[in-house]
């Protein structure tokens, strides 16, 4: 990770490795929030997230959506997370 321009994952144990090496993170949060102290500590680091209202649905997130649709994930759009990479490698 630490020979990547940047680093694009979801909430993981790859998001917190990339950034202890200080490669750029884009992070793609879907179930989990900040607020439970899962978010990169990092100034290269950048959140991709939906504001929903069954957010956060549980504090470690899960393959399984209690919901059965995950929108917190489908609704990210691989262009905004396109833009985002660009002007974090800018």
């Amino acid at each position: 990770m630490k020979r990547s321009q940047a680093v694009i994952t979801g909430d993981s144990g790859a998001l917190h490795m990339a950034t202890g090496v200080g490669t750029p993170v884009v992070a793609l949060f879907g179930p989990t929030v900040r607020e439970f102290g899962r978010f990169p500590y990092q100034a290269h680091a950048t959140v991709v997230e939906r504001d929903l209202p069954c957010r956060p649905c549980s504090r470690r997130g899960g393959r399984v959506c209690p919901l059965q649709h995950h929108e917190c994930l489908r609704s990210i759009d691989p262009q905004n997370v396109f833009h985002v990479l660009a002007r974090l490698l800018a």
